[in-house]
């Protein structure tokens, strides 16, 4: 999700704990996750989420590769600060249904988030949001269609 959602969706979290840095993308984007981050609570970190069952079956493996919806928001956390990414800020979007995120793992390590909206890759990334090599991009879009298309 890029940086003007996460503001829509935290705003009084960003309103309220935005500290003043440097002008610049990455700048920016780093404070409003640091924002995000200190307003999810322990309370939020407890929900559990729930998916139709079209989104769980598409928790498969094809070739090297292992696609898993988190469980929890705890689950989705623990994945943004392994990517080192925003993933915590999807939290409320998870739980209102709006977003679905996979982690894509290799050998039970988590390699790359994928965020769906809609039925489409909205976005894809690896650790600091580094993107998707293409070897591996390629079997995401052929796990996405087979999986998530004409849901």
């Amino acid at each position: 999700m890029d940086t003007w959602n996460l503001i829509a969706g935290n705003r009084d979290a960003v309103e309220e704990l935005f500290q003043k840095v440097r002008l610049s993308k990455w700048a920016l984007h780093n404070e409003i996750v640091r924002c995000v981050r200190l307003e999810v609570t322990h309370e939020k970190s407890l929900l559990k989420f729930a998916y139709d069952y079209w989104y769980y079956r598409a928790c498969t493996t094809l070739g090297d590769l292992e696609f898993k919806l988190p469980d929890s928001a705890k689950e989705l956390i623990a994945w943004a600060d392994t990517l080192n990414n925003c993933l915590r800020g999807y939290v409320k979007y998870v739980e209102k249904n709006h977003v679905l995120i996979y982690g894509v793992f290799k050998n039970d390590k988590l390699l790359y988030a994928v965020a769906i909206y809609r039925d489409k890759i909205h976005e894809a990334h690896g650790k600091n949001n580094t993107p998707v090599p293409p070897a591996d991009m390629g079997k995401i879009y052929l796990w996405h269609g087979k999986f998530l298309c004409d849901v």
